[in-house]
């Protein structure tokens, strides 16, 4: 063997060596990718050199060989580079991945002669890929269930990276801008803005985790409540270089926040005014009772009328209470039954301020109606009528009206609970002007006041 046969043989057997060493397969085609021949398989393939004029279906699983043929056809037709990811049977009988490139070879024409090619094992790599997808595909669907965005903050190259959520929480539409601390803190109330960067430069130079609440101001669009949650990251120095957060809207918390404590002060309101009612009617009821049995059946029936309208405002959730709806819960608790009762009148909501009033003097009128009224004759009925009066502010006419009534009231001069009502109480309270007539077939109850 002379010296540059020598030289050849060297040549050739190191560029083997170098072959096998890269783990990699690696093989030539024809020019129409007919046959192939393996140069090397790094453990992969079983062949060795021979041509494989059927190595699609030796090596290529039957639901891949559409695909690899579709791309092997385009690049031949083309006559370029291909690169493509498909499955293969390993040596062993396995399936995995590999990731193929191949160039064509051209003759001194410009013709394709034959194509060299490499395949590299890719199934880890590929795994680490999916399973690093399914994890953000779950990250992603957590943010989204929490209704959090998010941002990453290169502080070393300044580059900032928002989330889709992000952008819109701000008011921009996804990639409108380019992200930037400025575009982030022109949002930002201006209100807020100073607690806000005081506490990111508290957090980046104590090393702990930065928080706040801030408002937020869009182009368009309401004022948005939101909460940011981060944490920096330093290098070996110390040095601040990177800061990751999530943005959460708390607009409708803040919203639930507020009408949190308007329902609180309306219910300490509401229980203040229900204490002092509730004094009222003993004192009251203990000044014009005639005896200790008198005193304490007097104030059940109060205190019982007065705890029936506060379910009946708290039902109404503030929108006040419906004036019929009043009328018979009262006499459905004094068990008068229908046949009785005749209520005639537009829908009118009585404000909450004058429920209670209203509701005792319901029961004070339907008290006497049972023991000296209309309810006291076989054949009494009552009769409640009202209307609405006035162009402005509206006011209720109400009209109480007995047939039938049992002419055996006692002879006395002592003003009841019910005269305190009607003719200090109601027109102290509620401006409303009353007027009672007890007429041989009745007692009548006019009642005028105004709603606003």
């Amino acid at each position: 063997m002379n010296a540059s046969a020598h030289r050849d043989w060297i040549n050739e057997r190191r560029l083997k060596a170098l072959l096998e060493a890269s783990g990699q397969i690696h093989f030539r085609m024809n020019a129409d990718w007919s046959e192939m021949q393996r140069l090397s398989g790094g453990g992969l393939l079983s062949d060795a050199t021979a041509p494989l004029p059927d190595w699609q279906e030796r090596y290529i699983p039957s639901e891949d060989r559409e695909f690899v043929r579709g791309k092997v056809a385009q690049a031949v037709a083309e006559g370029c580079p291909l690169t493509l990811e498909h499955r293969i049977y390993r040596i062993d009988g396995a399936v995995t991945w590999i990731r193929t490139r191949a160039v064509p070879l051209r003759s001194p024409d410009g013709a394709i002669e034959e194509w060299l090619g490499a395949a590299e094992d890719v199934s880890e790599a590929r795994a680490a890929r999916e399973l690093l997808a399914e994890r953000e595909e779950r990250l992603a669907l957590a943010l989204a269930a929490a209704d959090l965005s998010t941002w990453d903050w290169d502080m070393v190259t300044g580059r900032l990276n928002w989330s889709e959520g992000h952008y819109r929480l701000l008011g921009y539409a996804p990639g409108e801008i380019v992200p930037s601390y400025e575009a982030w803190a022109t949002r930002v109330h201006p209100d807020d803005l100073p607690d806000v960067e005081t506490r990111i430069t508290q957090a980046r130079e104590t090393q702990t985790s930065y928080e706040a609440e801030f408002r937020v101001l869009a182009e368009a669009g309401p004022v948005r409540w939101c909460r940011a949650r981060a944490r920096f990251h330093y290098d070996e120095a110390g040095h601040p270089i990177r800061m990751i957060g999530v943005m959460q809207d708390i607009t409708a918390a803040k919203l639930a926040e507020k009408q949190e404590r308007v329902l609180l002060a309306e219910l300490q309101h509401r229980v203040r005014n229900t204490l002092s009612m509730v004094r009222s009617i003993v004192r009251r009821s203990a000044a014009t009772a005639t005896s200790k049995d008198s005193f304490a059946t007097h104030l059940d029936g109060r205190v019982t009328a007065l705890g029936r309208v506060q379910a009946a405002i708290t039902r109404a959730s503030g929108t006040g209470v419906d004036l019929e709806t009043l009328l018979r819960d009262e006499m459905q608790g004094a068990a008068v039954s229908e046949d009785r009762l005749r209520l005639a009148g537009p829908p009118v909501r009585l404000p909450n301020r004058m429920v209670e009033l209203m509701a005792l003097t319901v029961h004070e009128l339907t008290t006497n109606a049972i023991k000296y009224g209309a309810l006291a004759a076989p054949d009494g009925m009552i009769a409640v009528e009202w209307t609405l009066e006035g162009a402005g502010p509206p006011r209720l006419s109400l009209r109480w009206s007995e047939t039938g009534r049992v002419a055996r009231r006692p002879a006395s001069r002592r003003r009841g609970f019910g005269t305190e009502l009607l003719e200090r109480m109601l027109p102290y309270s509620l401006g409303a002007q009353t007027r009672v007539d007890l007429r041989p077939d009745g007692l009548l109850c006019e009642i005028e006041l105004p709603l606003a």
